[in-house]
């Protein structure tokens, strides 16, 4: 999960309780997060449904982009990618990332609420409940403002009850997700959890929802690193199980997130 609230000055100078709450945590997002079994997984997938319907070659935004995964693979899959995010920490990591793996998405410090795009682009995707951070009512006016006609969004987002954690811990975990906050590090942000009718509700009439993906229905979440290490053959057939039925839609919100694909009309 990351934020993308307002854009973020690059300088280091600037007091720390300024710097978004991403920053505290951006050394270790990969190894706690965005790296686990899980979380590789529902980074593949997204890659995959992007590269089924998006042309080579199409300029893409990646809100929220984190430490640039997403951004460095797609790059190094023929897009031309930018990456947004409003924590300076995660960009640095995400430029180093990127010289290391001798690809060159571009990078900016910035929130997408008010970002301007003049050109627009062919795609927009946001992983990881970037969009959980937004208000639902500002979707649809900032995904106009950068997604061409006839463009392609991908969204995942975080699921209202996800089933895996209700077999860990009961519903303690979905009255968690219920609340207006979630923790990042030390400090706490404001997040929704979004249905898909929910989502299309937001963006009618200038968007429409192609598709929907139940993300972590039966594979356990990202939070769940030791499991799936232990036990990867397991994990592989829950994985394959989870293909099945993870096109109904009603799965999403029992989801630890859930893929959300729109298209601008």
């Amino acid at each position: 999960m990351r934020i993308i609230g307002s854009a973020s000055s690059t300088s280091q100078s600037e007091p720390r309780a300024q710097q978004p709450p991403f920053d505290d945590v951006a050394g270790s997002y990969d190894s706690a997060f965005g790296g686990s079994p899980a979380g590789r997984l529902f980074r593949f997938r997204l890659a995959e449904r992007i590269a089924q319907r998006v042309k080579p070659g199409s300029a893409l935004l990646d809100i929220g982009c984190g430490t640039g995964d997403d951004a460095v693979w797609l790059q190094g899959c023929g897009f031309a990618v930018l990456g947004i995010d409003p924590s300076v920490a995660m960009i640095e990591v995400a430029r180093g990332k990127a010289e290391a793996m001798h690809t060159r998405p571009e990078f900016r410090v910035a929130g997408f609420e008010n970002f301007d795009a003049p050109d627009g682009f062919d795609a927009v995707y946001s992983n990881f409940g970037a969009m959980n951070c937004l208000p639902i009512e500002a979707w649809k006016g900032a995904l106009s403002k950068v997604l061409r006609p006839g463009g392609q969004a991908f969204l995942v987002l975080m699921g209202r009850r996800p089933f895996p954690e209700f077999l860990r811990v009961g519903r303690s975990a979905w009255n968690r997700r219920l609340q207006p906050t979630a923790q990042v590090g030390a400090r706490s942000i404001a997040v929704t959890y979004p249905t898909p009718p929910a989502v299309a509700a937001a963006l009618l009439p200038a968007f429409k929802v192609d598709r929907t993906e139940a993300l972590g229905f039966l594979v356990p979440g990202p939070r769940f690193t030791d499991w799936p290490r232990r036990h990867p053959i397991g994990f592989g057939l829950v994985a394959a199980m989870e293909r099945v039925v993870a096109r109904r839609r009603f799965l999403c919100e029992f989801s630890d997130h859930f893929l959300i694909e729109l298209s601008r009309r």
